[in-house]
């Protein structure tokens, strides 16, 4: 991997920079953006080579400061660059996207928070699917539904073993099938993607759309003016201008093997969708800053911190919130809203700051590298009560 880095634009001010604060004259602001920068440079390249990370694209944007940076390549084939617009798979940053289409139905008064799964699309489990007759709209936003993660219930080994397979909603939904629930109907908080594949049939039956992408350009894609995020639905070839994934074997050899064209799941509403930087950077401006997406009073319900969620990573629904520990939080960070996500060869995180549009996005196409040390290297992100060797421990999350 090339020693490298590109930095597309960078304007320099008197900044803050998620709580870290640059004072005195100009010149002295300067001194500490390039600082930071040189050390961010460096830091993510650590990262990615420690980890076997092909390639890595980072937007973060201050009040007067925007910065974007990649190491690394997105085609080990081709050698072809990383740039603002290539695009990756980014896995669970797709529940924010399931989530605003669920709320609008709410807000449209399609659908209520309250209303149960089986009351909106009958029971094709049979009663095989625990906690799923207890379930609502509202528990599986939180993950506090306690149905089990199909993901990694055998899901991820099986798509590995069908390369060439597109999953449909209920296919993936049969590895969640005939397993107990992590706990009652709303009572704790268990991370699980089964609520969002639900949340997506139930966003398809009320509207009477299949295609989600239909869905999402009236919704989110033409308010925002995104033009870079689709789900793929199993198109072959892939675009060009998406990066490769690729998985680094365990081993003394660590050898990358090109992942990208399994079938992972890319229709799901979980975490199907394809994006680039620029944007999941207009998403997110839309959704929290000009809030063109969905109301206040639904934005609210979708950044309020869940009462079932685990303190050290405060959810909110569709939304995960960055520095929420106060006890790993003594500097005082600011909450930052979000998610994470993992899909097979390809790592996701993206954070905004609501009272002044910071945020930081980080792709990438290798599943092992460690986004949250390098945030909380950044100084970004407040140390984590348990820290991220395990990051990769489950896909899609």
């Amino acid at each position: 991997m090339k020693h490298s880095f590109c930095i597309i634009a960078l304007i320099c001010a008197s900044f803050t920079l998620f709580g870290l604060n640059c004072i005195g004259s100009v010149s002295v602001a300067k001194a500490s953006q390039l600082n930071f920068e040189t050390d961010t440079q460096n830091t993510l390249y650590d990262y990615a080579q420690q980890s076997g990370t092909t390639g890595v694209s980072v937007l973060i944007k201050q009040e007067h400061a925007r910065h974007i940076m990649t190491t690394g390549i997105a085609n080990i084939e081709t050698q072809q660059a990383l740039t603002p617009d290539t695009r990756f798979h980014i896995a669970s940053l797709t529940k924010m996207f399931t989530a605003v289409m669920v709320l609008h139905l709410v807000e449209t008064g399609k659908l209520n928070l309250d209303d149960k799964f089986i009351d909106i699309l009958g029971d094709p489990f049979d009663g095989r699917l625990d906690n799923y007759k207890d379930s609502t709209i509202k528990m599986a936003l939180a993950h506090s539904s306690g149905m089990v993660d199909f993901v990694n219930n055998g899901f991820d080994m099986a798509a590995m073993r069908k390369k060439d397979s597109l999953w449909t909603p209920y296919e993936a939904l049969e590895f969640a099938l005939d397993e107990p629930s992590t706990h009652k109907a709303g009572t704790a908080h268990s991370y699980s993607s089964t609520g969002y594949i639900l949340l997506g049939e139930v966003v398809r039956k009320i509207t009477g759309k299949q295609d989600f992408n239909a869905i999402l350009d009236e919704l989110v894609f033409s308010k925002a003016d995104m033009h870079d995020t689709y789900f793929p639905n199993g198109k072959r070839p892939r675009a060009k201008n998406l990066a490769r994934g690729y998985q680094m074997s365990v081993g003394y050899t660590r050898k990358l093997t090109d992942v990208t064209d399994i079938e992972w799941g890319e229709g799901l509403a979980d975490g199907g969708l394809v994006s680039t930087l620029l944007d999941i950077e207009k998403f997110l401006n839309a959704l929290i800053i000009d809030k063109t997406l969905i109301s206040q009073d639904m934005l609210d319900i979708m950044m309020g911190v869940d009462d079932t969620s685990a303190y050290e990573n405060g959810g909110g629904r569709g939304l995960m919130v960055l520095n929420y520990n106060a006890a790993a939080n003594q500097d005082k960070k600011p909450l930052l809203y979000g998610h994470t996500g993992h899909y097979i060869g390809y790592r996701s995180l993206a954070y905004i700051n609501p009272e002044n549009g910071d945020m930081v996005i980080l792709l990438a196409n290798g599943e092992f590298f460690p986004m949250h040390r390098f945030l909380q290297d950044i100084g970004i992100m407040s140390p984590f009560v348990q820290e991220d060797d395990n990051e990769g421990a489950q896909h899609q999350q």
